[in-house]
């Protein structure tokens, strides 16, 4: 029984994003994997538990699962039927009750399934692994045992979360004295963050915001302030386990690991940002990604609920997701005119409501056009039903430039600016940047992140304030100039190529023949080699704005940036944590959270 999987990608000139790596793992490991061993069925049956079906559900649609040869997913703790002549795979958390659950299915004398493959999404503890060895019925029917350490989810191509939702106040509230939820949490998170790095295949520099309480500072206060320190700490003894255990895990680092609290940004989580994606999530009922909304009937004048993921494999919301929202509304307007003007099926059907009289040719050019009209005007609706602005609307967000809103560099100097005091910005850690162009100035948030990630990048942040867990060995300088002090490894990573050549880095193209918003939709288009990756884990939750700052970083600093966190909230999600970090009642303020986040 092999307890570790293989890694299939990652060869050279076969660059991969980070959402793509976590996909292709449960695809090649996983599913296809099981699909190519000594089994002679065809189809098979896939076991998930609440985790792992999410974990699956960021990675793939039901049809791409069926075309792997899995004919039905099934929950672990559900009643299920015999199906004594199929093969099931397991991919399920290593804990005992699932354990115990999956040998009850295939203990005895009539399993449920011929025979079993069992994914494990961290590393299983030897106790459970005695557990199954200890039922001797079982050990014959069992095909794989496979650690894959995948237990996060990845939200977005450059984005995940280790699913926490209440991390905030188990570590950072005033009942943090429960020193049992406390190391529960965070060791979770230290084990869920360390198999991001088991997925990539990655070997970090650890590095995280140091402790800056004051000498007369509380226990309580100390205790949360070296949270990033311990996280770091435990990051770290995981992952070099992996140098042993796993096979073709890297020996020495190859990226950089920041890890950071809440702490060093408490603007950006009540920032209501006004790009299309920030607006979608703060202002609709959207669950996580999914959107809920009506669409016309196809039997009948009265219109039905449709639902519609807002994800990558959409062009439109590729392009629009980052940008202010009037101009994704004029964007979108102008798609919708030019497809109208373009689309014979289109013209023919104004041509029909303007009285005029269709040749029969003309119906058959009609129905022709008919598949591709009604895939684009899906689309196009769907955002346009979004953006859900009135004309009286659209003149609130066009006049916002009469304060100042829009930035006009021949501005007069009496207009309105959303500026603070001089003496104040001149001291704040957060710097006005002039350096990059922006249309509309209320657009001109920029998170603290992006100030951490460039000067990560550069080699200018201070170790003292950011110390190493791993602390690079420092490389002689070779050359004439011996008086110029020596390059840490990390530093170097800037000026390193990596040994993946990224084919994903050229624009895509939306329908409409606009460039989308791709990875590196701002990097130019003969952009051929990346530096080493750069993660960021923000404890406590990360935002909207961050994970668009992760996107624009990567085509800045010609580095991969990914951003991780224990939860990604809106503006009022952020605000109910805080308003809960107070309550003593663990179990009471627990529940209370959750029916206020997810019912909000």
């Amino acid at each position: 029984m092999s307890e570790s999987g293989s890694f299939h990608g990652g060869a050279v000139g076969d660059y991969k994003t980070f959402r793509q790596t976590s996909r292709d793992r449960l695809l090649l490991e996983m599913l296809r994997s099981a699909k190519v061993t000594e089994s002679k069925s065809t189809w098979k049956v896939l076991i998930t538990d609440k985790f792992t079906v999410k974990i699956m559900s960021y990675s793939f649609k039901m049809a791409d699962i069926t075309d792997e040869g899995i004919s039905l997913v099934e929950d672990l703790f559900k009643r299920r039927e015999p199906m004594t002549s199929m093969d099931a795979i397991y991919f399920i958390q290593p804990i005992k009750e699932n354990i115990i659950m999956f040998l009850s299915d295939m203990s005895g004398r009539c399993p449920l399934y011929k025979k079993a493959y069992i994914y494990f999404s961290s590393p299983i503890p030897k106790e459970l692994v005695a557990y199954i060895k200890n039922d001797s019925s079982v050990i014959p029917r069992i095909g794989a045992l496979i650690e894959m350490n995948m237990e996060y989810f990845a939200i977005d191509s450059q984005g995940f979360v280790t699913d926490q939702e209440l991390a905030l106040g188990e570590l950072y509230g005033e009942s943090t004295a429960d020193v049992r939820n406390f190391n529960l949490c965070l060791n979770t998170m230290a084990t869920r963050i360390a198999t991001v790095f088991a997925s990539m295949r990655e070997l970090p520099y650890v590095r995280y915001r140091a402790a800056k309480s004051s000498s007369n500072a509380t226990t309580e206060d100390l205790s949360r302030d070296l949270i990033p320190n311990k996280l770091a700490a435990e990051v770290w003894k995981i992952i070099s386990k992996y140098k042993t255990g796993i096979p073709d895990f890297p020996q020495k680092e190859t990226c950089d690991l920041l890890i950071v609290d809440r702490s060093i940004d408490l603007i950006a989580p009540v920032i209501h940002e006004w790009t299309y994606d920030a607006m979608c999530h703060d202002l609709l009922n959207m669950d996580g990604n999914k959107y809920t909304h009506e669409v016309p009937s196809k039997w009948g004048s009265t219109s039905e609920k449709g639902e519609a993921l807002l994800e990558d494999h959409d062009p439109i919301w590729l392009e629009l997701r980052h940008i202010h929202i009037a101009d994704a509304s004029e964007r979108l307007h102008k798609k919708m005119t030019n497809f109208k003007s373009k689309n014979r099926a289109a013209q023919l059907q104004q041509s029909a409501k303007d009285g005029e009289e269709l040749s029969t040719r003309d119906m058959q050019k009609m129905v022709q056009a008919l598949p591709q009209y009604t895939e684009q005007m899906e689309k196009l609706s769907l955002h346009v039903e979004l953006a859900k602005l009135t004309t009286e609307d659209m003149k609130v967000v066009s006049n916002m430039k009469y304060l100042g809103g829009l930035d006009t560099k021949k501005a007069s100097r009496g207009s309105f600016s959303l500026k603070f005091d001089a003496q104040k910005k001149k001291h704040a850690a957060r710097k006005e940047r002039e350096d990059e162009d922006e249309t509309w100035q209320l657009s001109r948030f920029y998170p603290m992140i992006e100030e951490l990630v460039e000067k990560l990048s550069k080699g200018e942040l201070q170790k003292n304030e950011f110390p190493y867990i791993n602390e690079p060995t420092p490389i002689k300088q070779e050359g004439p100039n011996t008086s110029e002090p020596a390059q840490t490894g990390s530093n170097q990573a800037r000026h390193s190529k990596s040994r993946r050549t990224p084919t994903w880095a050229k624009q895509r193209v939306s329908d409409d023949g606009n460039s989308s918003d791709s990875v590196l939709g701002n990097a130019s288009s003969d952009f051929k080699r990346m530096g080493q990756r750069i993660f960021v884990f923000v404890i406590g939750g990360a935002t909207r704005s961050e994970l668009r700052s992760a996107h624009k970083l990567t085509g800045k600093v010609k580095r991969e940036v990914i951003l991780g966190s224990s939860s990604l909230d809106d503006p009022t999600q952020f605000i109910t944590k805080m308003k809960l970090l107070s309550s003593k009642d663990v179990s009471g303020s627990a529940n209370q959270m959750r029916t206020s986040i997810f019912n909000f």
